[in-house]
């Protein structure tokens, strides 16, 4: 009986971040199909070779969440399971993606940081200064963090950003 409400209690919680979560409405002239994943080919591929597809996800509001990853894809996935792609002006590898309201930050491969304001409708590229992969991001205090290979955690500040050499790597 103890775990059935736990499970509940899990399951409230979840569904209250995702109605407390904001994002911008899809734009009607951007939905594109999702088309089935290709088979997976029964050879290893090379390390170098990043498989496509999302690597993060973030709810939007009620009405869905967005993806990204390989390619610099970002993509709004509608509830019914329509997807609208978003322009993120890269190509590169997006490994993270962080929502706070309107606000959404990802982060990705040689140091890809995009920011939007919009909620996903645009993005603006942050230049960190660095080729290292950035893994995560998220805000803590009013305060941006992103974490990079080698244990580097870049802050946002008041002067620009601020690299932060962790005891890890």
């Amino acid at each position: 009986m103890r775990k059935v409400i736990l499970l509940l209690l899990c399951g409230l919680m979840i569904t209250g971040l995702l109605l407390l979560s904001g994002c911008s409405e899809p734009k009607e002239n951007e939905m594109v199909n999702i088309e089935p994943a290709p088979a997976e080919d029964p050879v290893t591929p090379p390390e170098s070779e990043v498989p496509a597809g999302y690597k993060s996800a973030a709810p939007c509001g009620n009405d869905g969440f967005l993806a990204c990853g390989s390619g610099g894809r970002i993509d709004f996935i509608s509830n019914d399971g329509t997807v609208q792609s978003c322009a993120s002006g890269t190509t590169e590898n997006l490994n993270s993606i962080f929502i706070d309201g309107q606000n959404v930050v990802a982060a990705g491969d040689h140091g890809t940081l995009l920011l939007s304001y919009d909620g996903a409708a645009t993005f603006q590229s942050v230049d960190l200064k660095t080729d290292a992969d950035l893994f995560s991001a998220v805000v803590y205090k009013g305060t941006l963090f992103v974490a990079s290979e080698g244990g580097i955690i870049y802050r946002e500040n008041a002067g620009g950003w601020e690299a932060v050499q962790m005891e890890t790597s």
